[in-house]
């Protein structure tokens, strides 16, 4: 009988390694790829170690930035009583053009003075809008009955300014509003002021430098909705970037720490880091490999 020879593994230029020797040059490569890899993912987990903070303090000094501001704007006398209520007008949305110059007045010029807000309101305590700022807009809305909305409910509940979620507005664009009540001398509330931001120029709210070198940066409301995407190098917005955002606030919402591609959703392998804020909103952050 013929003796049957030991395998012998054979590799393209390196036909004279053993067994073990293949075994433990390919348990090096692989140690070497796993190393380079947890050295690349130590480097990212430092540098949004190191940019969480920066942004949560961004974050929450424009926060309070918009509430301070709604709150400045409510404590005007010129707005401290609507001396036009048996004036409102349901084909006009509101009061006349022509009614409550002073109070318009004193909106457009804080229009002028931040073109980040797209329109200021005010609207009773019931709930039915007063007047919005600009006219053009006012006269545009579908209705002027706002008390199913969720800010209205909130203010009048909370009594105190509250960031909404983000909506399709009544005059056609995704927004997000901040509100204040406005009191009256027995401390109740009269009435409700309210600044507009349509989600499309709200980018400015956190610089792009902070996310150089770092990834995408996506701002999620506290339902998933894409608020602003900033420095788009993962080209989420021709792939669909609200179907992206969904999937990842699903699949992270559990989260808020550094993960490594815990769900393959996006096409690539990725690094991720969230954070969420007071109030409700969350920005994540994607590094692709």
């Amino acid at each position: 009988m013929t003796q049957n020879k030991p395998m012998q593994m054979h590799l393209k230029g390196n036909s004279h390694l053993s067994n073990s020797s293949v075994y433990k040059h390919w348990s090096h490569r692989c140690l070497c790829l796993w190393t380079c890899k947890n050295d690349e993912m130590t480097k990212i987990r430092e540098s949004h170690g190191q940019l969480m903070p920066l942004i949560e303090t961004h974050y929450h000094s424009k926060l309070m930035e918009l509430i301070e501001k709604s709150e400045f704007i409510s404590r005007d006398p010129r707005l401290a009583n609507l001396h036009n209520r048996g004036a409102l007008m349901y084909h006009l949305r509101g009061v006349a053009e022509n009614v409550e110059l002073e109070k318009r007045g004193f909106l457009s010029e804080i229009r002028k003075h931040d073109d980040a807000v797209n329109v200021l309101f005010v609207m009773t305590k019931e709930g039915l809008m007063y007047l919005v700022e600009p006219y053009d807009t006012q006269i545009n809305l579908d209705r002027y009955d706002f008390s199913d909305r969720s800010y209205y409910k909130d203010v009048i509940k909370e009594k105190k300014t509250i960031i909404s979620e983000t909506f399709i507005g009544a005059d056609g664009f995704k927004t997000f509003v901040v509100a204040s009540p406005i009191f009256n001398k027995s401390n109740e509330i009269e009435s409700i002021v309210a600044q507009v931001y349509h989600l499309s120029n709200m980018e400015h709210l956190f610089d792009e430098f902070l996310l150089q070198n770092v990834g995408t940066g996506l701002i999620l409301d506290n339902k998933g909705e894409v608020v602003s995407l900033i420095n788009d190098e993962l080209n989420l917005r021709s792939k669909g970037t609200k179907e992206y955002a969904s999937k990842l606030y699903d699949a992270y919402k559990d989260y808020d720490d550094f993960i490594l591609n815990r769900k393959n959703i996006l096409e690539t392998e990725y690094y991720i880091s969230k954070l969420t804020f007071e109030n409700g909103w969350s920005f994540l952050f994607i590094k692709g490999q």
